[in-house]
């Protein structure tokens, strides 16, 4: 039974490590894609995204919401 119990570990850390590799892998070759496939405009996508965030979520709206949050977060820890 202990060598059942040996042989089930060694095929799951196996088949845990495998995908880890496959991962770190595939990790690999979208940097590599990336890197070789740059953005057009990158300050246009920066500016596109400050309009977004801006204009959809009213920062300063979120910013009182966050700080409601933390204020309640902090009366209930005392």
């Amino acid at each position: 039974m202990l060598i059942d119990g040996a042989i089930i570990m060694v095929i799951g850390t196996g088949t845990v490590f495998a995908f880890l590799g496959i991962l770190v892998c595939m990790i690999s070759l979208m940097t590599l894609l990336v890197k070789r496939f740059p953005s057009t405009n990158p300050q246009a996508i920066a500016t596109g995204i400050g309009k977004l965030s801006c204009d959809n979520f009213k920062a300063e709206k979120v910013a009182i919401a966050i700080a409601i949050a933390k204020a309640f977060a902090e009366g209930e820890q005392q």
